[in-house]
């Protein structure tokens, strides 16, 4: 039988989602988890292989296993043998056909920026510390250049294996709260450090560092024209949709910041 599962995480202790040979993986941690509740047919899939340090709210993923157990009896057991950071919140049961990654029709994240003067300690882990105050306004300007279907490749990595650089970003939300500025993005798929690289050009932008546009950046198609890349503490993955299971997708909304 083959299961979704909804996982949530801190990335801060791991060398990101994917399994690795020599470092520490969300992927092995769950894997281990659910060989010890029953027996595992083959690796997992995820939905987004998120990098080193970088969180997840919802992450899919999707398992095979031919023990017979209960959808509680499934969350209980793996949860009871995977460490304090990382947690499954919800087992279905899916179709053979369903595949966490190649199912999605998109995938969301959101990047927390502290933009207080003072570094608030207990966000620290989960946000990227900007004590210079950000134009917001000037934000909100640039980021309409972003909507809709283009060319990337300015926000691309040199790691980068993806066939194509065309992208459809369908939605992009900017919120403030108490000092925090987020960053809530949705594609149809993202390429790699996609959504840090557009937001370390975003605070050059918003701190007036940056003499291109977003528009001149994105017709540049050259990474060398684009900002650094965020850090990774401040990127969550917030989930996907998929047909008939359009309730695995969750936004701003939903998180308690």
């Amino acid at each position: 039988m083959k299961y979704l599962a909804i996982c949530e995480y801190q990335g801060t202790h791991y060398s990101g989602f994917q399994f690795q040979n020599n470092a520490k993986s969300i992927q092995a941690e769950i894997e281990d988890a659910i060989n010890k509740v029953g027996h595992l047919k083959k690796r997992i899939n995820c939905c987004g292989r998120t990098d080193a340090g970088v969180h997840a709210y919802s992450q899919i993923i999707d398992f095979e296993s031919d023990a017979e157990r209960t959808l509680q009896n499934w969350e209980n057991g793996i949860n009871s043998h995977l460490p304090k950071d990382i947690a499954l919140k919800d087992i279905r049961l899916v179709d053979e056909s369903f595949h966490a990654r190649f199912s999605a029709i998109n995938r969301r994240y959101l990047y927390c920026i502290d933009n207080n003067i003072t570094q608030r300690p207990l966000k620290a882990a989960t946000s990227y510390w900007i004590k210079d105050t950000l134009d917001l306004d000037l934000i909100r300007e640039e980021v309409h250049s972003l909507m809709g279907e283009h060319d990337f490749s300015s926000f691309r990595s040199s790691e980068c294996t993806a066939k194509s650089t065309i992208k459809n970003i369908q939605e992009f939300e900017i919120f403030s709260k108490n000092g925090f500025v987020y960053f809530e993005i949705t594609a149809n798929a993202f390429l790699h450090n996609m959504v840090r690289i557009i937001v370390g050009t975003l605070i050059q932008i918003g701190l007036h560092q940056h003499k291109m546009s977003l528009k001149e950046i994105i017709c540049s198609k050259n990474r060398a024209n684009a900002g650094p890349t965020a850090q990774a503490c401040g990127l969550v993955f917030l989930g996907a949709s998929y047909p008939g299971h359009t309730e695995t997708q969750f936004s701003f909304h939903h998180m308690v910041i």
